[in-house]
């Protein structure tokens, strides 16, 4: 993804198998700008997205005006495996 200006976000949708009862949680990779108050530097951060079921929800993390991959982190929230999607 390539971020037009500071204020672009990153869209992430996830959501986890329907007809099997299961919650997922997720973090999705984003940036800011400043250290500490201050304008120095480009930071990546992975910012929490909440949690889904078979629904799915959507979440918008800060991008800026950064090119990068975007990157996910999902885990199963209510049993030790789980299946399920994510998509931008």
């Amino acid at each position: 993804m390539i971020g037009i200006d500071w204020s672009a976000q990153a869209n992430y949708t996830f959501d986890s198998l329907d007809g099997f009862n299961q919650v997922a949680a997720g973090l999705g990779k984003g940036h800011y700008r400043g250290y500490n108050g201050s304008e120095f530097g480009v930071w990546t951060k992975y910012y929490n997205l909440g949690s889904a079921d078979s629904t799915g929800t959507s979440q918008l993390v800060p991008w800026g005006l950064i090119a990068d991959n975007e990157g996910f982190e999902g885990w199963c929230a209510t049993s030790t495996v789980c299946g399920g999607y994510f998509w931008n």
